[in-house]
């Protein structure tokens, strides 16, 4: 693979600044993925240069659908994902990389801001505000926060570093690890979707019969013999609409809202 031109800290810097825009074009269909290419396109200018048919193939190939964690996690991949465009990597190991890191590094990355160190830091103001310390409250607030957006700006910068010179060693490897590495990480991102799935999409059904004494609830069978199929089974409905009908968000979203609203008012799901 070619290895020239070389990716400088410089291209990796403005990489760096445009990720802040990340979520300034963030729409329901690809989510972070105009963003994502706005992000990436020093690199693809700085590699494929006057090449326009390579240069809009490629950015095609990074508006498809994104969206992880726009501070913890889109910076690691943005990193990797400059050095494989480096290396002239194949588009379907891009995209794979890609597609099975975004879920991942959601989790991990929502849960570090959400969970630990956001509620870690704000905790102290909000401590002293119950204290009736409101003066001090909001001083410490503020600078909280300045200490949040600080510690978010520093990391940002590191993970993108990180990324690239992982991204390198993966570009460097043999076309069997990288071929295990995306296979890899496409089984890890299915894990991880299939975790959001039974936590995240909630559907059940109210149905029950009554035999006599015995009392037949569809839901404690479902949930006995198939656990969180409805969910299941509803995503892979939602899937089918997108990938062989072709159908936009914003008509599933109604299908459903319409579909959901006569069905709980028969008393079918709930």
């Amino acid at each position: 693979m070619n290895t020239t031109p070389t990716i400088t800290k410089k291209d990796l810097w403005k990489v760096y600044l445009s990720n802040f825009t990340l979520q300034a074009s963030w729409s329901y269909e690809r989510m972070q993925g105009l963003g994502f290419a706005c992000a990436i396109s020093p690199v693809l200018k700085k590699v494929y240069g006057d090449d326009r048919e390579a240069m809009a193939e490629a950015l095609t190939r990074h508006m498809g659908f994104f969206n992880t964690c726009p501070n913890y996690g889109a910076t690691v991949i943005l990193g990797i994902v400059a050095a494989l465009e480096e290396k002239k990597a194949s588009g379907e190991m891009i995209t794979g990389i890609k597609t099975g890191l975004m879920g991942p590094l959601a989790g991990i990355g929502d849960s570090m801001m959400f969970a630990i160190i956001g509620p870690l830091l704000f905790s102290i103001p909000a401590s002293m505000a119950l204290a009736d310390n409101i003066p001090q409250a909001l001083i410490m607030l503020l600078a909280v926060e300045i200490v949040f957006a600080l510690f978010n700006a520093v990391l940002k910068w590191k993970l993108i570093c990180l990324g690239y010179d992982k991204g390198l060693q993966l570009a460097e490897g043999t076309e069997d690890q990288m071929q295990k590495v995306t296979f890899g990480a496409g089984i890890l991102g299915l894990i991880v979707v299939g975790a959001l799935i039974a936590s995240i999409v909630n559907i059940s059904t109210p149905l029950a019969w009554k035999f006599g004494e015995y009392e037949f609830i569809l839901q404690d069978v479902l949930n006995t013999a198939f656990p969180k199929i409805l969910p299941a089974v509803l995503t892979a409905f939602v899937f089918y609409l997108v990938r062989k009908k072709q159908w936009s968000p914003i008509k599933i979203v109604l299908l459903l809202f319409v579909g959901f609203t006569i069905l709980g008012a028969l008393g079918i799901f709930a």
